[in-house]
Parts: structure tokens; C-alpha cells; sequence
């Protein structure tokens, strides 16, 4: 079994705000309002991008009029569809493939929080992330 520090993929804060932008474009670009505060957070193989303030006015209505079972099921239908897109940014940032991604939202306060488990580096074996200098457009893509 390997240590912690030897399977921790290195993971930069600029590699982590790549990714938590990347994120956000995505939501912006694909719901029409992004969150207006993320941030990633990784402990060995665990990447979670948290998201705060991302609710789109009709959601924020409709939560207020008892109906956040519906806002709950079009996040998930709409993470179901964007899933491979936000698996896609952080397997190109990290350098590493997602055995896992996980989605949830809270109404109030306006959370949510998108987990990737990462694949494991094993003992020994050499890790480079892709070069954190590339350019990036406007979803994180190169």
C-alpha cells in the first residue's frame, strides 16, 4: 500500500483554480449562469470543486415556492448531461483518469459540489501533470 504523499498528484493552486474555472465556464456557458465563487480542493485521490451562488433566478423561484424536489432533478438531469465535460477538465488538468464523479446541490445556502475520485498513482510510478502554462480558452480546453 502506498503513503498519502506518494499517491497525491501535484496539484498546484494554479492547476486547481484552472480547474475551478474551467468549471465555471462550463455551468455559465451551458446553463446560462455560472457560480460566482469556486474553489478546488484536493486530499490524495478526492478532487472536490466546491461552487457557491450558481442558482439561476427561475431555480431561486421556484425553491421559494416549494418546489426544489423539481430544481434537484433538472441539476442532476443537467450533471448527467455535463458529466464527461467536467470528467474531460480535470483528467486534462490533473493528468489522471476520474473512476468517479459526483454531483450535489444545496438551495440554501446556494451550494454545490462536484467530486472526482481519482485513479490511484501507485508507488514508483512518475507523474506529470499536463504543463499548467498552456493555454487554455474560454472552457479550460487547450
Amino acid at each position: 500500500m502506498t503513503t498519502s504523499n506518494t499517491r497525491l498528484a501535484p496539484i498546484t493552486g494554479d492547476r486547481a483554480a484552472a480547474i475551478s474555472n474551467a468549471i465555471v465556464s462550463l455551468h455559465r456557458r451551458r446553463s446560462g449562469k455560472g457560480p460566482t465563487k469556486a474553489k478546488t480542493h484536493v486530499l490524495d485521490d478526492v478532487l472536490l470543486v466546491v461552487l457557491e451562488n450558481g442558482s439561476a433566478p427561475i431555480e431561486r423561484t421556484l425553491a421559494e415556492h416549494g418546489r426544489a424536489d423539481l430544481v434537484h432533478e433538472v441539476r442532476r438531469s443537467f450533471q448527467d448531461a455535463m458529466g464527461d465535460a467536467f470528467i474531460a477538465v480535470v483528467e486534462r488538468e490533473t493528468g489522471r483518469k476520474v473512476r468517479a464523479f459526483l454531483s450535489q446541490s444545496h438551495p440554501d445556502p446556494d451550494v454545490s459540489v462536484e467530486v472526482f475520485l481519482l485513479e490511484p498513482v501507485e508507488a514508483g510510478d512518475k507523474h506529470d501533470p499536463p504543463d499548467a502554462d498552456a493555454t487554455r480558452d474560454g472552457d479550460g480546453s487547450r
